[in-house]
């Protein structure tokens, strides 16, 4: 979109400035181009970097190597290129302004998106500012004072590389991995992991203004236990599922099947599916399921297009497939003969676009997403009890869905945070249908403890506690102002010293 809005506004700066600056750089011979010019493509080149350092963890090598170079090279063309061709028409410095303008808009619309907390777009006076200013900055020093530009090209490079990490991007080194158990099961029934991203209790949803429970009684009368108390370590998908498949290392590698439940179940003898709305699960990592769906995606490709659109969505992804193409993967997983099997399917409602300003009908885009997602749910429900009637089944939500506040991390005001705030981010929804001597003896308080109570469960006797992980949630200081919850209590904010859940 910036692209479409600030080209025609480059031509129409071009013919403006044109005449006037053609006769100054004609007459002045070291107006032309020079080898030392090509440090003027830090400029936008910065940013880029950047991005591909803070999602190294996304990327292959070879994806991080088409990025950088894909745009060095686009860069170098359009900055530096471009100009010579153009030069006989008009002012090189001109050109080569317009085009550092338009490059470096283009390259740090994503930084700017974040900072403004932009959403489906930005503003356009400011964004013709910033163009405005970094073209006419460029024009005027390329023709007064060319050391001085490519010291500040340097320098807005430097500062470039170092931009902070969000918590949808945490690694985590909480220990080291997790030793497999090599004796055979004593049960081995089929295990689903049934995640609906960002779906909570319904004490949470009355919070909102939302009433959930003929979807919470439905479970039940369907044989779910549920837990209404359950939170999560983590805020985030990869915060959540990484650590409740007992990861501490590598949260990105374990989202996407290389994790210790995964592989000590792999190792039993277990089938293992993967099934994901988008192919995001599997980027920088593969995937490490035996079925996965959809197919890995370019990596490459998908940070290209998060740059040109100007934001890092949390969903971005490349030729995703339909929702009918979906449904149908899953329902693949489900009625496979193979046994036993671990199913891990992953999809809605989904949470706020997390730009960090609410838009106006948030909740309502939420409930919609809601109503869509309970229909599934209902559906997934019914085809696994059809065909294993004997399975473990966890239904969860991973975290909240960001609709209180800005509907994003709160970094500030801690003593604002209210009970609803924590829910809203740590809160995520469990229910299990399992064998009594299974639910007789599963009490969890995060999400985290599935693990090594399931673990118990299959293998007795052995110790599984380092896939246990403390109840208390992590991140917190970018999350929720450093208001966090231990045990199930909140420590800071509105309720300090209170209950998480009350109801």
């Amino acid at each position: 979109m910036v692209v479409v809005i600030l080209a025609p506004l480059a031509v129409i700066a071009f013919l403006a400035l044109n005449k006037s600056l053609q006769r100054l750089a004609s007459e002045d011979p070291s107006h032309n181009l020079k080898a030392a010019d090509l440090i003027l493509v830090a400029l936008p080149w910065g940013p880029i970097v950047g991005y591909t350092i803070l999602n190294q963890n996304l990327l292959y090598a070879v994806d991080a190597a088409i990025v950088l170079m894909g745009w060095l090279i686009c860069s170098a063309i359009l900055m530096l290129g471009v100009p010579r061709l153009l030069s006989r028409w008009g002012a090189t410095p001109v050109f080569v302004g317009l085009t550092a303008g338009l490059l470096f808009s283009v390259s740090n619309m994503a930084l700017l998106s974040n900072a403004m907390n932009w959403f489906d777009q930005g503003n356009l006076m400011v964004q013709l500012g910033m163009f405005t200013l970094v073209a006419g900055l460029v024009t005027v020093l390329f023709i007064k004072d060319r050391k001085f530009l490519y010291a500040l090209c340097l320098m807005v490079f430097v500062g470039a590389l170092f931009q902070p990490p969000n918590e949808h991007q945490e690694i985590s080194h909480e220990g080291s991995p997790i030793d497999l158990v090599h004796v055979e099961p004593t049960k081995t029934p089929d295990i689903y992991f049934l995640a609906y991203d960002s779906y909570v209790i319904n004490e949470t949803m009355l919070g909102y203004g939302i009433d959930n429970q003929a979807q919470e009684d439905w479970l039940r009368n369907a044989g779910f236990k549920i837990y209404p108390h359950s939170y999560s370590v983590g805020a985030a998908t990869l915060a959540t599922v990484g650590r409740m498949f007992g990861a501490r290392r590598n949260l990105q590698a374990a989202r996407s099947g290389d994790a210790p439940l995964i592989n000590q179940l792999e190792g039993a003898g277990y089938t293992t599916f993967g099934v994901f709305e988008n192919g995001l699960f599997f980027q920088g990592n593969g995937s490490h399921f035996d079925n996965n769906f959809p197919p890995e995606g370019s990596s490459a490709l998908i940070l290209h297009l998060a740059i040109l659109e100007g934001r890092f969505r949390h969903n971005v992804a490349y030729r995703s497939p339909t929702n009918e193409q979906f449904n149908a993967a899953k329902q693949t997983a489900y009625l496979s003969k193979t046994k036993p099997k671990l199913v891990y399917t992953h999809s809605g409602p989904n949470h706020s676009q997390n730009s960090g300003l609410c838009q106006a009908d948030e909740t309502e885009q939420f409930v919609e997403r809601l109503q869509r997602a309970n229909i599934e749910m209902r559906n997934d429900v019914a085809t696994v009890r059809s065909v294993a009637e004997d399975a473990i089944i966890f239904v969860f939500g991973d975290h909240g869905p960001y609709l209180t506040k800005n509907c994003y991390q709160l970094r500030d005001n801690p003593e604002q945070v209210t009970r609803l705030d924590l829910q809203d981010r740590y809160g995520a929804f469990l229910a299990v249908a399992a064998p009594d001597d299974f639910l007789d003896s599963f009490d969890p308080v995060v999400l985290q403890d599935i693990a090594p109570a399931l673990l118990s469960f299959l293998y007795p006797g052995q110790d599984f506690s380092g896939y246990q992980f403390a109840s208390h949630t992590l991140t917190a200081d970018k999350v929720t102002a450093g208001v966090k919850v231990v045990d199930g209590i909140i420590q800071g904010g509105v309720d300090d010293g209170q209950p998480l859940f009350v109801r």
